[in-house]
């Protein structure tokens, strides 16, 4: 009797442990919660079809909510700043609106639960992504950084999807505006070079606050323009070609270092990369450093710069990305990005 009643103290606290161990977890991470109440709702869904919608809207909420965390800490900045309420109504087309900390998605439901996703992402991402800097963007870019997002969100939360929004909304918009499928072709290019996130997001995402909010003019949206083509030149640069990695406007002053020529790395380490961010940068008035590095030894010399910079004191913000390359020869290929903000 002695062992059992040990055996059962031993149970109970091992439950409240557990409890208590899922309650920190969910609120951590509410999206979680709510992923974990939409299977509730559908396991009741057969009850009414206010349960079923009710499941299928905390479903979509979840994921939404999921993706977005991973965009904000992969950009190291909010990013997508609103979370998703879906709310059904019959017989209207898709509509958004901010209302607090949230944005309302007002839609038809469908028995097909992959247009209601791919639905809810159309009309979530547009008031969702970026919302204080879109008026600083060209329209043309950032309809395609919205294409992007959505396939990125599609891919990593519902799969089953992607037949639907390729045939029926992202292959009819490309072919019917030209320009379009240039830019999202190159929003591809830019995600597959792991500078999506980590330096177009963030970037575009500070330019409201460079803006400060104010009235938008054609200066700053040329200017975009040319830091998405610059980051694109970057992207598809072939080794050993040179490319632009300067840009210098009035609000999007910055400067790309790529480490990796084996003549410079191997004999010169850190100097030439140094000497370029304290000849060149510096006297231009150049805003941010971009310094990229792929493989030990690069990684290695870009630490090198980033310490040399800090110790003259010469650094007023530092933000370290992880870049996501693309498998080279069967293995996973170790990049990382310093975007360094001069004095």
């Amino acid at each position: 009797m002695i062992e059992l009643g040990y055996i059962i103290l031993w149970l109970e606290r091992g439950l409240l442990f557990m409890v208590i161990a899922l309650l920190i977890y969910f609120l951590r991470n509410p999206e979680k919660a709510q992923k974990w109440a939409s299977l509730v709702y559908r396991l009741t869904a057969w009850t009414s079809h206010r349960i079923e919608r009710k499941s299928v809207a905390s479903d979509i909420e979840g994921r939404i909510k999921s993706f977005s965390k991973r965009i904000n800490s992969s950009a190291k900045v909010v990013a997508i700043p609103h979370e998703p309420k879906i709310e059904w109504v019959e017989e209207t087309s898709r509509d958004a609106f901010l209302s607090g900390n949230e944005i309302i998605v007002k839609m038809d439901y469908h028995k097909n639960q992959d247009k209601n996703f791919v639905n809810a992402a159309i009309a979530y991402t547009p008031k969702a992504l970026i919302p204080f800097s879109r008026p600083y963007v060209d329209k043309k870019i950032v309809k395609s950084i919205d294409l992007t997002v959505i396939r990125k969100l599609i891919v990593e939360e519902k799969s089953s999807a992607m037949d639907y929004f390729l045939s029926e909304i992202l292959i009819p918009e490309v072919e019917k505006e030209p320009e379009l499928e240039t830019c999202y072709s190159i929003m591809q290019a830019i995600d597959g070079n792991g500078l999506f996130d980590t330096v177009l997001l963030h970037e575009f995402s500070e330019l409201g606050r460079k803006m400060n909010l104010g009235p938008t003019n054609q200066k700053v949206i040329k200017e975009s323009k040319a830091f998405v083509e610059l980051l694109n030149g970057i992207a598809t640069k072939e080794p050993g070609k040179d490319v632009n990695l300067e840009l210098e406007g009035d609000t999007i002053r910055n400067s790309f270092v790529l480490i990796g020529r084996p003549e410079k790395v191997g004999v010169l380490g850190s100097g030439p990369y140094v000497g370029h961010v304290v000849m060149r940068c510096l006297p231009r008035h150049i805003h941010t450093v971009y310094i990229l590095g792929t493989g030990f030894r690069n990684i290695k010399v870009g630490r090198d710069v980033v310490k040399f910079l800090k110790m003259a004191k010469k650094v007023e913000r530092l933000t370290e990305f992880i870049r996501r390359l693309p498998f080279y020869k069967g293995r996973r290929v170790e990049s990382i990005c310093f975007r360094i903000e001069l004095k």
